[in-house]
């Protein structure tokens, strides 16, 4: 299957990272059909599924750089 949305990945970012405060910027992201890359609530994982975004806050700037790479290869 390969990816028919014009764009796999969307930037997803709060203005504050604060348990419990998530705004429509990842159902944004979601409702594109982009995996999010997301920053904000340290407790998102309690909302979606981990395993459906990518938890910017949980990860060194290289291994995000790795992720994604990974991710964009593999449709």
């Amino acid at each position: 299957m390969t990816y028919s949305h014009p764009f796999k990945f969307s930037i997803a970012c709060e203005n504050e990272r604060y348990p419990g405060y998530a705004t429509e910027k990842i159902l944004t992201a979601f409702k594109a059909g982009a995996i999010p890359i997301y920053y904000g609530d340290p407790d998102i994982a309690r909302q979606f599924n981990p395993d459906s975004l990518i938890n910017a806050a949980d990860l060194s700037e290289s291994e995000l750089l790795e992720t994604v790479r990974a991710l964009d290869k593999d449709d």
